[in-house]
């Protein structure tokens, strides 16, 4: 087995945020420094692009809805307008025969392909923290979206509505619709504030309030295809017919025009105010807590050559977006299983750091991305590949290798202390100082772990830097006699091997994410927190 590229899956693997037994809170955090979030409030609509969205321009595929069944009553509002309507059904509805209409109507509405153009002058983010004396709803998280738009123009392939209760009258509609705001009109503008937090089940609630724009302000034109579609209406009178101009309704439409595009404009205000924050929370919902969680399959790092291994399964939520001083952070929980395992084994708990990094002692603030890896995310991978046998024997670089007796352990803790990887290694002990043990005996040892940057690649790289020889012990159950020559003999064997353990690379290279939603991230420096992460310092490249 291949220690480089055993460790250079490994890695791939965390940093790529790709993730049954039992959820690993917290095994990756992002922290977006007060210098960060400054790029996301000028910079969303570059943000869009990278991520395949170009708001310049853009279809929508035509669609079909159908409203709700409701009178007359229920869907006019002018009292007048009304008793009309009612007085012409119930005049049909009495003297000719052949035709009923009924109190109710549902209508059914085919809108054709949309295609929309526009200038977006100005979209942006900002993430603010709960306000101290602020009387509302409590929230961990507000998201403020808002968007400047000119040159608006959408065009309607087409448009269709009947009434489900009157299918008699047929299809009303029109081709070829075309809207376009006028140079004369100012620029749309819309502002979403959405509020995060978590409920008493530990899920995400979305709070979307209702926008604010200035959508009724913008000024349209108008232009369709002729002619419209309505129903073909004639009167036969002793055999005199007469039927409906449609000349004359095509000129009846154009002239109420500017009714028509305000009745437009209050029915795209109303959806932004009303439909369109109920929108933004059930899909954002659907995201947080669960868009995420689909199970996938990841091959297993370390499987020998030529061999296709079963795969592991790998699940991810984000478990926390809250405020962390100023950072905003994100909070990623990760599982990982190996279903072609005959018994399923938990990480133990010591293996995984229980807090979140301690920013007190870090140095998050200066840079713009900190990506926080957590040591037992990386532990439970080695668990699961070592019980595969796939990581028992780690190769010095020199034509020797060492045997491991269980599979290692990254320890990232400790306040003062340097990083390592617990390893126990079985070794025979040879000649007459072999009748002082019980062979094969397990000498355990700390390796000492640095994490270079190398300055023209900018790639991060696992050296080992030597032995922590405080470390080495051989324990009680390998012992005969002479406890204390033994476990000194094992010290000078581990020393021996110093110079070849120092120095050797577990990773060429730690695959970091080189994006995050487009935004390039150049690594700038990485530290070990005590409580049990890898920091990743990023700032954004252009």
């Amino acid at each position: 087995m291949k220690v480089k590229s055993f460790f250079f899956s490994l890695l791939l693997i965390v940093l790529s945020l790709s993730s049954e037994g039992k959820f690993l809170e917290h095994s990756v955090g992002i922290y977006i420094s007060e210098k960060g979030q400054q790029f996301f409030k000028s910079n969303l609509l570059e943000i869009m692009e990278n991520n395949g969205f170009s708001p310049d321009k853009f279809s929508i595929p035509k669609s079909t809805f159908t409203l709700k069944e409701s009178s007359l009553s229920s869907m006019i509002e002018d009292p007048e307008l009304i008793d009309l309507a009612s007085n012409i059904k119930g005049s049909f509805n009495r003297y000719f025969n052949g035709l009923e209409f009924k109190e109710t109507h549902q209508f059914q509405i085919d809108v054709g392909d949309i295609e929309f153009k526009a200038n977006w002058n100005e979209a942006g983010v900002e993430f603010r923290k709960p306000l101290v004396n602020e009387i509302s709803e409590p929230y961990e998280v507000l998201a403020y979206i808002w968007i400047n738009a000119s040159n608006i123009d959408i065009k309607i392939s087409s448009i269709s509505a009947r009434d489900l209760n009157h299918l008699f009258l047929g299809d009303v509609g029109l081709d070829g619709l075309h809207i376009k705001q006028l140079d004369e009109s100012e620029n749309l503008r819309i502002g979403l504030p959405l509020k995060l937090k978590k409920n008493g089940a530990n899920d995400f609630e979305i709070i979307a309030e209702a926008p604010n724009s200035n959508t009724r302000d913008i000024l349209f034109d108008m232009d369709f295809t002729s002619p419209i579609r309505i129903p073909e209406i004639k009167v036969s009178i002793n055999g005199h017919e007469a039927s409906l101009n449609l000349e004359e309704v095509e000129t009846l439409f154009k002239d109420n025009e500017t009714l028509i595009l305000s009745k437009i404009q209050e029915t795209l205000k109303e959806q932004l105010e009303e439909k369109f924050p109920a929108i933004v929370k059930t899909e954002m919902s659907k995201v947080l807590n669960g868009g995420f969680s689909e199970k996938t399959e990841m091959l297993p790092p370390g499987a020998p050559e030529g061999r296709t291994p079963k795969p592991l399964v790998s699940q991810m939520r984000i478990e926390d977006i809250d405020f962390k001083g100023d950072n905003l952070h994100i909070g990623v929980g990760l599982e990982l299983d190996d279903p072609s395992a005959s018994k399923q084994r938990e990480l133990p708990p010591s293996h995984h750091a229980q807090k979140q990094p301690n920013l007190k002692s870090a140095k998050e603030e200066n840079y713009d991305l900190t990506i926080a890896v957590n040591q037992g995310f990386i532990n439970r991978i080695v668990q699961l590949t070592a019980y595969r046998q796939y990581f028992s024997n780690m190769p010095l670089g020199n034509g020797q290798t060492i045997s491991l007796a269980y599979p290692p352990v990254f320890n990232l803790k400790g306040k003062n202390k340097k990083p390592s990887l617990s390893v126990v290694i079985s070794y025979t002990v040879e000649g007459l100082a072999a009748i002082a043990v019980k062979n094969p005996i397990q000498i355990e040892m700390d390796l000492l772990l640095d994490f270079p940057i190398d300055q023209n690649t900018k790639r991060i790289g696992i050296e080992v830097s030597g032995v922590d020889m405080s470390t080495v012990h051989v324990p009680d159950r390998f012992i005969r006699m002479m406890a204390g020559v033994v476990r000194n003999s094992a010290v000078k064997q581990v020393g021996k091997l110093q110079g070849s353990i120092k120095g050797m690379k577990l990773a060429e290279e730690l695959p970091v994410p080189t994006d995050f939603s487009g935004i390039i991230l150049e690594k700038q420096d990485v530290e070990v927190n005590e409580s049990g992460y890898l920091m990743i310092y990023t700032n954004y490249g252009n």
